[in-house]
């Protein structure tokens, strides 16, 4: 995969994402309660981008050399 991104780790408060001492983006506060915990998942998962990235890579990487050793297709 190619293209940038801010570097990890990346950290969120609330709607307010953060990596690398910048500010990735805000979330657009909860308008009801009930979307509070829909808010914080969302940020929570936007921060764990970077780590998601670096896992994905390496699964590719895996079956990559799975597919190469067992002359899968």
């Amino acid at each position: 995969m190619s293209g940038k991104h801010t570097p990890g780790p990346w950290s969120h408060d609330g709607g307010r994402i953060d990596g690398s001492g910048l500010v990735i983006g805000n979330l657009f506060p909860a308008v009801v309660q009930e979307e509070v915990a829909m808010v914080e998942a969302n940020a929570t998962l936007i921060a764990a981008a970077p780590e998601l990235l670096e896992a994905l890579k390496l699964a590719e990487e895996h079956l990559a050399f799975h597919e190469e050793t067992h002359h899968c297709e």
